[in-house]
């Protein structure tokens, strides 16, 4: 089975398999027949994908309303066949369409854009929202599509990590007789890639383009997982973008506070990258990952700041929820528990209407400006005299007279006593 059959050596791992075996070699099974060569490819077959069919369903419902994506690559199989497989992906749940055997094929555009039609026509024309390919050129070819776009990830940077990883092999290449055999071709441009793979200066410069974008590379990597990572991502933008900073500072031997002309072009397609990315959404998760109200994370830089802190998280975190919940009162209850959560509050236009719903009224401070040090709860309920005073302002004479009687005792009321007055009388 293993070695014809074509089965993973894992499969010898399954206690399930080795279970069959011991049960097979400890009990007779009269009457049992296994299943033949025609039943196999034939009825059993065609149950068996009846039955995957069934498990499919679920997720088949979905592509009507949500849309799906069409993903389309090449490879071959064990035998060398050229192989194009089409896949359907929707919400990260990918479901394999069919391999489409290429052999004898002139994989021209017009036979790549018929492979992509005839996929389109069998999963349904208004399923399908976008159809996303490798970067081949007979790819790029088959406009007949949507929309041909790029869909590198960090292909430069793959490639100089490949030359680091090489470069004795390419400098060998670069010094050998063989090499001679390039220049008939293009006799300057071998010269130029000869001199390039033998200067230490060149090696150099990889060396440091492939430390500032390393920050970015390991980004990358980890957002183009299946791995919930939104709740990440704000932070490590911002971790990012400081680490490709102090790369190229140490590299150009400068302060933090000096300037870098290099690094402002770097800075400036780094913050317009995450402008067009960044969402709402992104710095409500953020608001919302205990991590970034830990002690042990803010000590790690002494420029971090908790969540609800920082003016822009949470005015766009407030913009997120205000569109969400619609019903005002749901949003106070949330505001409220985010306001628990974080220790914190909004620094939004609303923050003040937030404070006296959240505070004025329900918490240890509640009515703090009437009634001063005299006010208790049961005046509230009991009746409105200790308000009277709250009310008074310096043009009433009921306040005139107050002041006047604090002063009566003599005959010349200084400033210091009439500011006595007015301040006993307040309270």
């Amino acid at each position: 089975m293993f070695y014809t059959g074509g089965l993973s050596f894992n499969f010898a791992r399954n206690p399930y398999y080795r279970n069959s075996y011991a049960y097979a070699a400890t009990h007779s099974i009269p009457g049992y027949v296994p299943p033949g060569y025609n039943a196999l490819r034939t009825t059993l077959l065609q149950k068996e994908r009846t039955h995957v069919e069934g498990l499919l369903k679920p997720i088949k419902d979905f592509w009507l309303k949500n849309g799906v994506s069409i993903v389309s690559d090449g490879w071959s199989d064990p035998q060398r066949r050229p192989l194009i497989n089409i896949m359907v992906v929707l919400d990260g749940d990918p479901v394999f369409i069919k391999a489409i055997d290429g052999s004898g094929e002139f994989k021209d555009k017009h036979y790549i854009a018929g492979v992509l039609k005839d996929a389109i026509k069998e999963i349904g024309h208004e399923k399908i929202v976008q159809v996303i390919t490798d970067n081949a050129s007979v790819m790029k070819a088959a406009g007949s599509l949507i929309e041909v776009a790029d869909t590198r990830f960090a292909s430069v940077i793959v490639m100089l990590k490949r030359f680091k990883l090489i470069k004795r092999y390419l400098q060998a290449m670069a010094i050998s007789d063989q090499w001679a055999s390039y220049r008939e071709d293009d006799v300057g441009k071998a010269q130029k890639v000869k001199d390039l793979i033998l200067s230490d200066l060149w090696w150099d410069n990889i060396d440091y383009i492939l430390e500032f974008t390393a920050p970015i590379y390991d980004m990358l990597r980890i957002a183009d997982t299946d791995k919930s990572c939104l709740h990440l991502m704000y932070e490590m933008w911002d971790s990012m973008i400081e680490k490709v900073k102090a790369v190229i500072y140490q590299h150009e031997g400068l302060e933090d506070d000096q300037h870098s002309s290099f690094w402002n072009v770097v800075y400036d397609i780094l913050i317009d990258r995450w402008t067009k990315n960044c969402t709402p959404l992104h710095c409500l998760a953020h608001s919302l990952n205990p991590k970034y109200y830990s002690i042990e994370w803010l000590l790690e830089n002494p420029k971090r700041i908790t969540p609800h802190r920082d003016y822009e998280i949470s005015m766009e975190m407030s913009k997120y929820l205000d569109r969400h919940f619609e019903d005002g009162n749901e949003l106070s209850v949330v505001k409220f528990e985010f306001t628990a959560f974080s220790g914190g509050r909004f620094p939004s236009p609303a923050a003040l209407t937030d404070r006296r719903n959240e505070e004025y009224i329900h918490t240890a401070t509640q009515m703090w400006d009437i009634g001063g040090d005299s006010w208790n709860e049961s005046d509230i309920h009991g009746g409105a005299g200790i308000l009277e005073s709250a009310t008074l302002t310096l043009d009433e004479l009921e306040l005139e007279a107050i002041v006047i009687g604090n002063a009566s005792t003599s005959a010349t009321t200084s400033e210091s006593e009439v500011r006595s007055g007015f301040v006993t009388c307040q309270k």
